[in-house]
């Protein structure tokens, strides 16, 4: 074993980014009091760059990464998929490694202070939800 990390979570998904040394990891059912649902890891630190939950009571079942690898299209317990813009556009891979990832831009303008805390809903980076 490389390295581990206790999540306190049912992991469904775990997928790498296409064009980053990223993580993304999906959550099903969790420790009483955490409401993580999807989660941005940097590898090989394992350090939390991103968290947000999908919707109350709601699972995160199974997810997939798009064919350009900038999506990520989630499937949750609630009979809805969702669709989220995590990373940048994988053909565009100079760009990515001169300006880093939308995750890591988050990161720079908010002076890292999602490293220790989660956030809900305004930080998505885009949303669909087909019934």
């Amino acid at each position: 074993m490389v390295s581990s990390l206790d999540v306190s979570a049912q992991i469904t998904t775990l997928m790498w980014s296409p064009s980053t040394t990223e993580i993304l990891a999906t959550f099903g059912y969790t420790a009483v009091g955490v409401s993580t649902k999807c989660a941005v890891y940097a590898y090989p630190s394992l350090q939390c760059l991103f968290s947000f939950d999908i919707a109350d009571d709601t699972r995160a079942l199974y997810a997939v990464v798009s064919p350009c690898g900038r999506d990520i299209c989630l499937a949750g317990s609630d009979e809805c998929i969702r669709f989220y813009r995590i990373w940048g556009d994988v053909y565009q891979r100079e760009k990515m490694e001169r300006e880093g990832s939308p995750v890591r831009d988050l990161l720079r303008e908010t002076d890292g202070e999602l490293n220790t805390r989660e956030r809900r809903g305004g930080w998505r980076m885009g949303l669909s939800v087909i019934r």
